[in-house]
């Protein structure tokens, strides 16, 4: 009887201890300052794990420092972060304890630390200036290598490490219904990746980045190829703080795309980006860029890679890109019915103001039908004045001459700051953008070929003074659109239309009937109808000695290259 109480005893106390036993799921320590370190582990079963972390805390002793976070490696979520707790307990001087517990799935889990000072919760800010002077004086406790030393985090519980080794596996199982990855993404990168779907399916977005002032400098876009048209974006209405520093933002969202062909972009600024932090970096920082998964796996088969500039040149209706300093660059279209075209636009401004832009003008009216307005711009990458306008807009039949013009820095292969991401298309494209474009409804417009074009007298200098001779043959109607100086009611850059016979004026530019032409205020432009009877005509322009054409003294104008006076039969 007492032997067979002693074994079952002895078995009671062996399942006990079983039961209890831990195993060390995951470690990290011995850390150096501004370092990110991972370990993983797997679970088996739905469980509860003990969490230790030594942290460093900030001078007042209110926030942590330093962080350390579990992910859940099949989805990518946040299931446990240290700062998350107010249960921290002193340690030593310039450090404090945790013990925590957490209940996880049966899964796989990545286990990270950051020793990047500054990682506490969102709006913690730590006073970096302060760490520095500190760190010069020698009196700075964070720059102590013991406290780093003794930095920590220990998962235990009923499972099985894997090792970093392991995690950087988790990243690959992750990526395998990946069809766009762009990912650790660096320093001013600019990164387009074209994509084809023979049907519609659900694709899920999960992209990490940087925004600061409600501006994002790191992002990530999808635009349809055909019309380039945003179907997703990354912007202030579904971005989320993404860990680590307050500026780091992420985006994990699911979107229904039909079949077509896309152009996905990701660009990044100069600084914080992957292995290159200036502040602590985001949870999931190896995933720093945008990744685009099928939600289905059998899909992925139904996904191509295409080439970006295959496809964006289909539609291409007027390319004036790759703009060099001090350049004027034209070029006119026919539409042979109404379309939508899309208006690809990368041009400088800064001070609210554009320096080098775009605009296009219905060839028959001068008038304006889009042009480039800063307030309608956005980051472009690189410098801040890099600026893009990206729209659709729709056009009537007709012809249009399409504009951009620079001014004397920072171009096309002369970048006086940090280029913008789309350097090669620095300029304007017109493009193409319904379903059913057909490039043959399309012709070249040149304006030497419009035989409306009665008299074009343009590109004055100073001191300049031109006449020339029309005739009219029978009542018409003509338009009349000049471009000239003038100030405080008087013009020094000026036209004038006589009578060839009667010498009498039939027309002058006065200043009361100008408007702003843009740029400086004496800049004055006038675009108005007027009905001539049949006869001869003498047309006239003069210049002053200063602010004309190439040389200005001032802002110049708009539409430079028109500094003039054009005059034209309208068609009815």
């Amino acid at each position: 009887m007492k032997k067979t109480f002693s074994v079952m005893f002895l078995l009671i106390l062996a399942i006990g201890a079983s039961a209890y036993a831990q195993d060390k799921l995951a470690q990290i320590e011995n850390m150096y300052s501004d370092e990110i370190a991972y370990d993983g582990f797997i679970l088996d079963s739905r469980q509860e794990v003990q969490i230790d972390v030594v942290a460093i805390f900030t001078r007042d002793w209110n926030d942590a420092a330093t962080s350390a976070w579990i992910i859940n490696a099949e989805n990518r979520e946040v299931v446990w972060e240290s700062f998350d707790s107010d249960d921290y307990r002193r340690g030593r001087s310039g450090v404090r304890e945790l013990s925590d517990t957490v209940t996880l799935e049966k899964g796989k889990y990545e286990v990270y630390y950051s020793s990047y000072l500054g990682g506490g919760t969102r709006g913690t800010s730590i006073n970096i200036s302060g760490l520095i002077r500190n760190a010069i004086s020698g009196r700075d406790r964070y720059r102590d290598r013991r406290d780093f030393r003794d930095l920590k985090i220990e998962v235990t519980g009923n499972g099985r490490n894997v090792g970093d080794n392991g995690v950087e596996k988790f990243w690959e199982e992750y990526n395998r219904n990946t069809v766009v990855k762009m990912t650790e993404m660096r320093d001013d990168e600019y990164e387009e990746v074209g994509f084809k779907i023979d049907r519609e399916m659900k694709l899920n977005i999960y992209a990490i980045g940087e925004e600061l002032n409600r501006d994002l400098y790191d992002y990530g876009f999808i635009i349809n190829a055909k019309n380039r048209r945003k179907v997703w974006e990354m912007d202030f209405r579904n971005i989320e703080w993404a860990g680590g520093a307050e500026k780091n933002v992420m985006v994990m969202d699911e979107v229904t795309l039909p079949a077509g062909e896309y152009v996905a972009y990701y660009v990044s600024d100069d600084s914080h980006s992957w292995e290159d932090w200036n502040q602590a970096p985001p949870y999931d920082h190896n995933f720093w860029g945008m990744t685009i998964r099928v939600t289905d796996p059998g899909m992925k088969s139904h996904v191509e890679e295409v080439d970006v500039r295959e496809v964006e040149l289909k539609n291409v209706i007027c390319d004036l890109t790759r703009a060099r300093d001090d350049e004027y660059l034209t070029k006119g279209f026919t539409l042979k019915k109404d379309m939508n075209v899309n208006i690809y636009v990368i041009g400088e401004g800064s001070g609210k103001d554009m320096a080098d832009y775009g605009w296009i003008v219905d060839a028959q009216t001068f008038e304006r039908v889009w042009e480039m307005d800063y307030y309608d711009t956005d980051h472009a990458g690189g410098a801040r004045k890099n600026r893009l306008a990206d729209e659709t807009i729709k056009l009537k039949k007709g012809s249009y001459v399409a504009y951009f013009v620079t001014d004397g820095s920072h171009s096309y292969r002369d970048w006086n700051e940090t280029a913008p991401f789309d350097q090669e298309r620095y300029g304007l494209t017109v493009s193409g953008a319904d379903d059913d474009f057909n490039p043959n409804d399309v012709e070249e417009y040149r304006e030497e070929d419009n035989k409306n074009i009665l008299v074009k007298m343009n590109r004055f200098r100073d001191d300049d003074f031109e006449r020339k001779t029309f005739t009219i043959e029978k009542r018409t109607q003509v338009r009349v659109y000049a471009i000239g100086e003038g100030d405080n009611g008087t013009m020094y850059d000026y036209g004038w239309i006589e009578n060839s016979e009667t010498r009498r004026t039939i027309w002058e530019m006065k200043y009361r009937y100008t408007d702003h032409a843009g740029g400086a205020r004496k800049n004055r432009m006038i675009n108005e109808v007027i009905t001539l009877d049949p006869g001869e005509y003498v047309v006239y322009y003069e210049t002053d000695g200063s602010h004309s054409y190439e040389d200005w003294n001032s802002n110049p104008p708009y539409d430079p290259v028109n500094w003039g006076i054009t005059i034209y039969i309208i068609e009815k």
